[in-house]
């Protein structure tokens, strides 16, 4: 039997090796994605909470200009009539007429007889703050003039923040809703102004996709979560609210719930994820 040399033998692979070899370029290639992948959710995250730092310095920066408002409401009721507010006959009456009260301050050529060319209607926690930073389709609102709302009256106020146009979800009526970074169906930045923290029961929660208003006590009555300014919650990488996070109870968005669908909830008040426990 003739033999074949071992240098001719040693310059092929064998089957085990090349499948081997096969084995250990799938697990670097795994290794390599999920890298890449919890990167990208990680730069999402972050991103995510840039942008509530950038609105909640915007509102402040909205109500300061127009007219010195102690805040930006995250419930507004929109009529084009000031004395439409007054024969108001709704059952959540008295935030018509704080609407009326905030309006007249920031509009006051309005509140002396205009009629503003505002939809009409009610703008809650999802729409509120895209209304008055962003006005009329990215035109900011006349500072002169009885219509608040029209593109000429001289000077005017904002627009405070560069909303993505791709990311803008409008209704029927014009009201926006704002996809955050992580762009699921229902993943709509939600504000609250800290008057509006506490109410209960809320009266303007009208749509499963919002959690309630969150509770002015966070893990303990003595422990605001954030006394003043703005309340800016996402629903995170699932899109999913969790089911206890945003109770009128004292809040307990740092206490997982049992179907783990608040674990990737985030806020402006928070540095992590809402899911993890506090040390």
């Amino acid at each position: 039997m003739t033999r074949q040399p071992r240098s001719a033998r040693s310059r092929g692979f064998t089957l085990i090796e090349l499948l081997i070899a096969v084995l250990i370029i799938s697990i670097l290639a795994t290794l390599v994605t999920l890298g890449v992948t919890k990167a990208m959710s990680y730069a999402k995250q972050v991103a995510n909470k840039v942008e509530m730092g950038q609105i909640e310095q915007a509102l402040g920066v909205a109500a300061l200009e127009m007219g010195r408002v102690p805040y930006i409401p995250s419930y507004i009721i929109l009529l084009a009539d000031k004395n439409a507010y007054q024969n108001y006959a709704g059952t959540d009456k008295p935030y018509a007429d704080m609407s009326f009260r905030i309006l007249s301050q920031m509009f006051p050529r309005w509140a002396d007889g205009g009629t503003a060319t505002w939809p009409q209607g009610k703008l809650r926690a999802d729409q509120a703050y895209i209304f008055f930073l962003w006005g009329n389709n990215g035109n900011g609102f006349a500072a002169t003039g009885s219509d608040p709302f029209t593109v000429s009256g001289g000077k005017r106020f904002g627009p405070y923040y560069d909303f993505k146009q791709s990311r803008l979800v409008p209704d029927a009526k014009g009201f926006s809703q704002y996809r955050d970074y992580w762009d699921n169906t229902n993943g709509f930045l939600v504000v609250y102004s800290q008057m509006m923290v506490g109410q209960s029961p809320p009266p303007f929660i009208d749509t499963p996709a919002l959690p309630p208003v969150p509770s002015r006590q966070f893990q303990s009555a003595a422990k605001y979560f954030q006394p003043k300014g703005y309340q800016i919650f996402s629903a995170g990488k699932d899109g999913i609210w969790g089911a206890t996070g945003y109770g009128v109870t004292p809040f307990v968005g740092f206490v997982k719930n049992g179907d783990g669908s608040d674990a990737d909830d985030q806020a402006n008040f928070a540095e992590d994820l809402l899911g993890k426990p506090m040390d």
